[in-house]
């Protein structure tokens, strides 16, 4: 059975373009997949926390050596590792916010980004644990930043060059 995990990171209940089209993506998995199981978070309505140090040093500290609190502090980053670890894809929305990504979606992949559990460090740099993981992003924004000026403004959308535009209007 396939698993498609959904991460929404807009803020508007209504309205969202991002959503919107991660809605079409979905409709089109579940037709692909029938009997396939969606996890999703919308995390512009239940936003998680942000990493604080008891969650850094918790991280780095041995399994076994962790405390009752440092198990505590990384409970919600190990239930997200284990929905993506179980994940066939990954669908993340992503709306344009003051030029950039919602915060609430770089606090999930604070979560999720953890030395040894989703990554490893090798000689040639940061190496990823997840590879049979399909991700798709769906980014948008309220305007066009193809263009100079506004294309220097662009820390969001502009990330990937092989991207589709989507414009209302």
């Amino acid at each position: 059975m396939k698993n498609l995990l959904r991460i929404d990171s807009s803020v508007q209940m209504e309205g969202s373009v991002s959503k919107m089209l991660a809605d079409e993506f979905e409709g089109s998995w579940q037709t692909k997949y029938p009997g396939g199981t969606i996890v999703s978070h919308d995390l512009g309505q239940n936003p998680i926390n942000h990493i604080d140090a008891t969650f850094i040093y918790s991280s780095f500290t041995p399994v076994s050596d962790r405390t009752s609190d440092q198990v505590k502090a990384l409970e919600s980053s190990d239930h997200f590792i284990e929905e993506l670890r179980n994940a066939d894809h990954l669908l993340i929305s992503v709306p344009m916010y003051n030029f950039s990504i919602p915060s609430s979606l770089k606090a999930y992949f604070d979560h999720i980004a953890r030395a040894g559990e989703t990554f490893q460090y090798t000689e040639q740099g940061p190496q990823g644990l997840l590879a049979n993981v399909k991700a798709t992003l769906i980014l948008a924004s309220g305007g066009d930043y193809t263009q100079p000026p506004m294309d220097q403004m662009d820390f969001c959308c502009s990330l990937h060059q092989n991207h589709f535009r989507f414009s209302r209007g």
